[in-house]
């Protein structure tokens, strides 16, 4: 049976290097991918592997409930993704227009254009990935281990990078939740009351319920007509 005590020993023995190379690989996901489930279940691994590195530097039970409450949140915007994507509207058709005149290959162009902005996105994500290596060299905090600062600055990089290349309010969200996580990691090294875990918590919640209504909004709102 799954306990509280055998959560806390599982993450205790979690190799450091391990921890970060995940890390790293979910936060470039969340950059480079376009499906939202892959994007929720980058941001499942940040708030777990954040929990991990908060258990170096704060008590293991408040990094539990931090690790909680983003399953919590996560769980919420799946929920949110899920119906938004049932219920999505398909952009109108030319009236009069037979769908049979209609270019048979217009899916294979859209995931063409899709499958040719990754690479660049993947680019992108590296060139973060280093800029948070170089950024966590040059910063020393003297209560946070070195490994807590570099996982600070590739929640960071890459957060603000996936939040900087969508227009879509779920992709958006997630890299801002992202930030906050990095945010959360950094700020508990320099203080740990109960007030601001509290604070902290209520934040998450705050903005998952702003991406889950932004994201049912625009799902709800049928595309303008672009044909005269």
């Amino acid at each position: 049976m799954l306990t509280l005590d055998g959560i806390l020993d599982f993450l205790s023995t979690v190799p450091t290097t391990t921890a970060l190379a995940v890390l790293a690989i979910a936060a470039c996901s969340l950059v480079a991918a376009q499906d939202w489930r892959l994007s929720i279940f980058a941001v499942i691994l940040h708030y777990a592997l954040a929990g991990l590195f908060l258990t170096r530097i704060i008590r293991e039970d408040i990094a539990l409930v931090k690790t909680l409450v983003g399953a919590m949140v996560c769980i919420t915007l799946y929920i949110t993704a899920r119906r938004a994507s049932e219920a999505k509207p398909l952009s109108p058709s030319p009236p009069g227009a037979d769908p049979s005149d209609l270019p048979a290959d217009s899916a294979a162009i859209s995931r063409l254009r899709l499958e040719s902005g990754w690479p660049f996105r993947l680019l992108v994500a590296i060139l973060g990935l280093a800029v948070a290596f170089t950024a966590s060299s040059r910063i020393v905090l003297p209560s946070t281990p070195p490994e807590v600062i570099l996982a600070c600055s590739i929640l960071f990089a890459q957060g603000l990078l996936a939040l900087c290349l969508t227009s879509e309010p779920l992709q958006g969200g997630l890299g801002i939740l992202t930030v906050i996580i990095g945010f959360d990691l950094f700020y508990s090294g320099i203080q740990q009351s109960l007030v601001i875990v509290g604070l902290l918590g209520l934040v998450n919640f705050a903005i998952a319920l702003s991406i889950a209504y932004l994201t049912t909004l625009q799902a709800s709102v049928p595309l303008e007509e672009t044909y005269p």
